[in-house]
């Protein structure tokens, strides 16, 4: 009985852990999101040249 009680613990921390991960990879996945926006308002609003640039050379 201990041996599936140690079982359940041990999937219950995978689970968790699985878990953990899974929003690591959200929030990494979210914050290059929001660092792409960042640059593209901070940055290249500040250089509508470059902006236009990168963007015709990104369209090719």
């Amino acid at each position: 009985n201990s041996s599936s009680l140690s079982t359940n613990k041990r999937i219950t921390i995978r689970e968790h852990l699985l878990k953990e991960l899974k929003q690591s990879i959200d929030l990494i996945n979210e914050s290059r999101k929001e660092s792409i926006n960042l640059i593209n308002e901070y940055y290249l609003e500040c250089y509508p040249l470059l902006k236009r640039l990168l963007e015709e050379s990104l369209s090719k």
